[in-house]
């Protein structure tokens, strides 16, 4: 178990004095925005729209002594300016990642979390599979051509990246929708980070099924730092190379992988109690609120 002082300190990370607020330049994804929280209550459609963050937004609002603070909402890590700006993820790859570490996109992240019905370790399939859309900037899709031929691999839809590149995204690398529960009825689970962390990695955590995974590039609300390969996951290179010899590894050592899969379970229900995790974004939107204070009117 992660203590709660320690997940505090993981979250506010290294934003230290001195501070200088970031230039606010316009509304949208992946900028910084000086949000005004009683404003963003009847303006949050047109700042972001079809997506959760207002849901998150509003929850941290409602711990807030200021009525002002600063977001990032969207999947690139915020590399600006020293200031507590909460974000999504940081960036193990960019030296210039920083921010204060929010449960952002939460209902992405953390809803299908113990949510799909799975079944024990012994009923399901001694095999692995993988689903998922197009996003990735080209590491999905590295990916799905390596296995489609020859497994059960390959894009569910097709969303994002084949837009830009439609002759890189051919009709064969798309294969049938499946359901996470039928995901779950396999033993060895592939974890692809998209845009940035994978959605699935909380829920396959969570499974009876054991994540076969690089060590996670980036960090979220999921304390990934604390992940350990071997007890939490199976390791695999980032370009997924050997990622067929770790099947290998997997099947001829069903009892480890089992504890694995029960030690990942037990990681992901840390993040379960309602209670707790109240109490630690209070303290992290305190931190924020003594911090920063309100530079302006904001939205």
């Amino acid at each position: 178990m992660i203590s709660i002082e320690d997940r505090i300190k993981y979250y506010i990370g290294d934003t230290r004095e001195p501070y200088t607020a970031p230039e606010f330049k316009q509304f949208g994804y992946d900028v910084p925005i000086e949000i005004n929280l009683p404003a963003y209550r009847h303006e949050y459609k047109v700042i972001h729209p079809n997506t959760a963050y207002p849901i998150d937004v509003v929850r941290l609002g409602r711990h807030s002594s200021h009525p002002v603070l600063w977001f990032q909402c969207g999947d690139s890590p915020y590399t600006g300016a020293n200031w507590p700006v909460m974000v999504k993820i940081r960036d193990t790859a960019n030296e210039s990642s920083k921010g204060i570490l929010a449960n952002l996109e939460s209902p992405r992240h953390f809803g299908d979390t113990f949510k799909f019905a799975d079944v024990p370790w012994e009923q399901k399939k001694p095999d692995w599979i993988w689903r998922g859309a197009d996003t990735g900037r080209g590491v999905r899709l590295d990916f799905v051509k390596k296995f489609y031929e020859n497994y059960d691999v390959g894009f569910s839809d097709y969303v994002q990246d084949s837009k830009d590149f439609p002759w890189l995204y051919t009709k064969e690398l798309l294969k049938p929708k499946v359901s996470p529960e039928y995901l779950l009825t396999y033993k060895y689970l592939p974890v692809v980070d998209g845009n940035d962390k994978s959605s699935s990695l909380s829920w396959v955590m969570a499974s009876n099924s054991v994540p076969i995974m690089p060590k996670p590039r980036y960090h979220s609300w999921f304390c990934e730092p604390w992940l350990e390969a071997g007890v939490h996951y199976v390791e695999v290179k980032r370009d997924f190379s050997d990622m067929l010899e770790k099947i290998e590894w997997c099947k001829s050592h069903d009892k480890e992988c089992e504890e694995i899969s029960e030690n990942g379970k037990k990681f992901a229900l840390q993040f379960m109690n309602p209670m707790q995790e109240e109490y630690i974004e209070r303290q992290i939107v305190k931190y924020v609120n003594q911090t920063s204070g309100s530079t302006g009117a904001g939205v």
